[in-house]
């Protein structure tokens, strides 16, 4: 079964389908990996819940609440981790939920950001 966690992966899985633009995920009942332009979404009942950037950059949402399967799709499909409110990944610091719809995200050498759902990030 691919692991997809980033554009390439994302790309290269839809490339090895017969529709290269739209494809039932590995994983996950009514989740898709869909392209979106120039980037790529991960779908869970009509919210992208991931997407990825060529750049690199990612965009997390997890639509008007964060569910037990919103949360298992996010770190299915991208390099974070969701637990008891905030998400962990040894590369970012943490991704903190605070307010409705946002995060803060700490990067390892203190630096911070807000972002919204639907903010985009850059692994670093």
């Amino acid at each position: 079964m691919p692991e997809i966690t980033d554009y390439e992966s994302a790309d290269t899985y839809l490339r090895a389908g017969r529709n290269h633009a739209d494809r039932p995920a590995p994983t996950g009942a009514a989740t898709r990996i869909q392209r979106r332009g120039s980037a790529i979404a991960v779908n869970y009942r009509g919210t992208d819940v991931v997407t990825f950037a060529r750049d690199g950059s990612i965009a997390i949402d997890r639509g008007d609440m964060l569910t037990r399967t919103t949360a298992d799709r996010i770190d299915t499909y991208s390099p974070m981790r969701v637990a008891d409110g905030y998400q962990e990944s040894g590369w970012t610091g943490k991704l903190v939920r605070h307010g409705s719809y946002a995060w803060t995200l700490t990067h390892p050498r203190g630096r911070r950001e807000v972002l919204q759902d639907g903010g985009w990030f850059t692994p670093v």
